[in-house]
Order: structure tokens, then C-alpha cells, then sequence
């Protein structure tokens, strides 16, 4: 379960990017808008965990559980390369005023529930309790979005690219424990 909620907190680190540029580039804050992005960001990554999950769940099955393994390994090595490399290509984010709306919060939500969906897929070969991981994602994801939102709002949002690449990190390192618990096996 330790490892699944380092996960979450991964998971969540491009939602914590998402809220630092808002937060930094909103000019009102009101606790009331702020946790409804909160809830429609938590509940895109839960949902889309779910999804991921049961999608595996449905195209795996048992009897095709050691081609999952390797699919959960090509997602972690994807992802964690991915989140590596868009780490030192991102430019510097431009703090300017403006103002979401839901519309924009709900795309944004679901481009980052992204990878919720393959990690969802990934994390159905370490069998454990998905209802319990989609709902520990959803507290992390929330708690997290609503202290970031903050914190973009009255320091800036000049930390993503390092929220992106420890991302990126801790997905190479699932991938590796996956690598070395399938040689074991």
C-alpha cells in the first residue's frame, strides 16, 4: 500500500503543476471555485484509474496476467521517460492573468487523467484493493490540487519542471520494481 500511495502522490504531480500556473495566474481567489477544480480534477484521476483498471481487468483477465506484466512495465518505462524528457523541454511558465472556466478545468482534468488510465492498467498486475486506491488518488488529488492552488497563488508557479521530473523518476523506479519482482518470479 506504501507503494501505491507514492504513486498517487506521483499521479497527482501534474495535477499540482495544473494548480500552480492557476493559482498563479488568477487574479480572485475564492475557496469555493478553488474546491470545485479540486473535486473535477480528483474525480478525472479516480475515474480514470477505474477505467484503467477495469479496462485490464476486462482485456487480461487471469489467464493473460504475464502479458500485463509486461504492458505494466512498457506504461512505467513510457510514462517515466516521458515525464523525464517533457521536464527539461518545457519552457518557463508565463504568469499572466486570467480566468479558467469549468470548460478549461475539464479538458485539463481529463488530458491529465491520462496517465491515471495507464498507470490504472498497470497497477491491475500488483493486485491490490482498486477501490481503495482510486479513493486514496481522489483524497491525495484533491488535497493536493487546493494546497497547490495556494501556493501558485502567492508564490508563483516557478517549481513544475522539478514537480515533473520527480514524476518522472518514481515511474522509472515502479518500472524497475516491476522488472525485478518479474525476474524474480
Amino acid at each position: 500500500m506504501l507503494i501505491f500511495g507514492i504513486l498517487c502522490i506521483c499521479l497527482s504531480l501534474d495535477v499540482f503543476v495544473c494548480a500552480l500556473e492557476q493559482g498563479a495566474s488568477i487574479r480572485n481567489i475564492r475557496f469555493s471555485k478553488a474546491l470545485v477544480y479540486g473535486l473535477i480534477f480528483a474525480l478525472c484521476s479516480s475515474g480514470m484509474f477505474l477505467l484503467g483498471h477495469g479496462m485490464s481487468t476486462y482485456i487480461f483477465g487471469r489467464p493473460l496476467a504475464t502479458l500485463n506484466k509486461y504492458v505494466a512495465i512498457f506504461v512505467f518505462l513510457i510514462l517515466g521517460n516521458g515525464m523525464v524528457i517533457y521536464s527539461f523541454k518545457r519552457g518557463k511558465f508565463v504568469e499572466r492573468l486570467q480566468e479558467f472556466d469549468t470548460k478549461q478545468i475539464i479538458k485539463l482534468a481529463l488530458i491529465g487523467g491520462l496517465d491515471c488510465f495507464f498507470v490504472g492498467v498497470g497497477c491491475y498486475y500488483m493486485n491490490l484493493p482498486y477501490l481503495m486506491e482510486s479513493f486514496v488518488l481522489f483524497l491525495i488529488v484533491l488535497a493536493g490540487y487546493m494546497i497547490h492552488f495556494y501556493i501558485g497563488y502567492y508564490n508563483g508557479a516557478g517549481y513544475q519542471k522539478v514537480y515533473y521530473f520527480l514524476c518522472g523518476v518514481v515511474y522509472l523506479f515502479m518500472s524497475l520494481s516491476l522488472i525485478f519482482k518479474l525476474i524474480r518470479l
